[in-house]
């Protein structure tokens, strides 16, 4: 069970829908300043819960509903360096030790773990 559907009941991509919808609008936080990035991600993730929580309450499951909102939401950070403050700081540090990490070379990267990351959760969360 996945989002507290009957198993079955809708392809793999349907039951994504909300992930990618949430990892594709994090990727929104990027485009904004490090001193408003806090304030970006509260507005982000603010924005998600009102979206979806009118429908949450329909899932048989709205726990299980709400744990893989949090994880899409948390993970999606990872698609970009500006993703998450996290990122940033390992970009820093990275820096004052000589390595430079750009947008771009963080790019090759990124998306592939955002999604092994997403993946792992899902069957992770389709286990509880």
């Amino acid at each position: 069970m996945f989002w507290g559907q009957a198993e079955g009941s809708r392809p793999l991509p349907g039951r994504c829908a909300a992930i990618i919808v949430v990892t594709i609008g994090g990727v929104a936080v990027g485009r904004y300043p490090m001193l408003h990035m806090n304030r970006a991600t509260i507005a982000l993730t603010g924005a998600t819960i009102l979206l979806f929580r009118p429908s949450i309450p329909h899932f048989p499951n709205p726990t299980q509903a709400w744990l893989t909102l949090a994880m899409a939401t948390t993970l999606a950070g990872n698609l970009t360096l500006l993703g998450s403050v996290a990122n940033l700081i390992v970009a820093e540090t990275a820096r004052r030790r000589g390595v430079t990490l750009s947008f771009t070379e963080y790019l090759k990267a990124g998306p592939l773990i955002t999604a092994a990351s997403l993946l792992l959760g899902i069957v992770w969360l389709s286990q509880v």
